[in-house]
């Protein structure tokens, strides 16, 4: 199976009915006491447990939210970076600065997206985040996609941008910076030709992240 947890492997899959599954209704309650989450069920039933007899299916993860940058570097001889990635989508495009060379890397990212903020997804936006970080280097490009072909409530599975990207925007007038401060990547990098069309893969492993510098 295809997992697109970063811990716990198949266990943690929730939509894997027949995984054994060694936590109890009892301690997900515990966690809804003690921070305070609404909505607690009244009435529950516990999942299948190791040892029962329906537990006789071996599952293996054939891929998880490493495989991506690892089939990348594999086959494309590219230095991977530590694997999944983790965390906000404006460190990861910080820290990403500051690499040289071909890497890739893969994971799942955070961003915090406003009220009435127009659709996007976290792909497009770390693209145009690296958009900014590359501009004037003609040598840089990168791209970031969701592996199931989907970023967010778009068309796009991400985008991909290069040295040139940032520049071409201002000079058309489509305002990156203001596009980034309201989460507007999407609209930008569509007028520029740079989203990667929606594939449904049928299979989500995270996000892939390509760069080249």
């Amino acid at each position: 199976m295809a997992v697109d947890v970063p811990i716990g492997g198949v266990r943690a899959v929730s939509s894997g009915p027949a995984i054994a599954d060694s936590t109890t209704c009892a301690d997900a309650l515990a966690l809804v006491r003690k921070y305070s989450l609404p909505g607690a069920a009244a009435r529950v039933r516990e999942t299948l447990k190791p040892g029962e007899p329906a537990d006789f299916i071996e599952h293996e993860a054939l891929c998880d939210l490493r495989s991506p940058a690892q089939e990348a570097a594999r086959r494309r001889g590219l230095r991977m970076l530590d694997s999944p990635v983790h965390g906000e989508v404006e460190a990861f495009a910080e820290a990403l600065g500051t690499e040289r060379g071909f890497v890739c890397a893969s994971g799942e990212l955070e961003v915090r997206v406003p009220r009435n903020a127009p659709p996007g997804g976290r792909d497009q936006h770390l693209a145009l985040l690296m958009a900014r970080n590359l501009r004037g280097d003609g040598g840089a490009a990168f791209l970031a996609a969701g592996t199931d072909g989907r970023d967010g409530p778009t068309a796009a599975a991400g985008a991909m941008v290069d040295g040139f990207t940032w520049e071409e925007a201002e000079r058309r007038g489509l305002h990156p910076a203001r596009a980034l401060a309201e989460f507007d990547a999407a609209r930008v990098l569509g007028a520029l030709g740079l989203l990667i069309p929606e594939r449904h893969t049928g299979a989500h492993a995270g996000d892939l992240f390509l760069l080249r510098r």
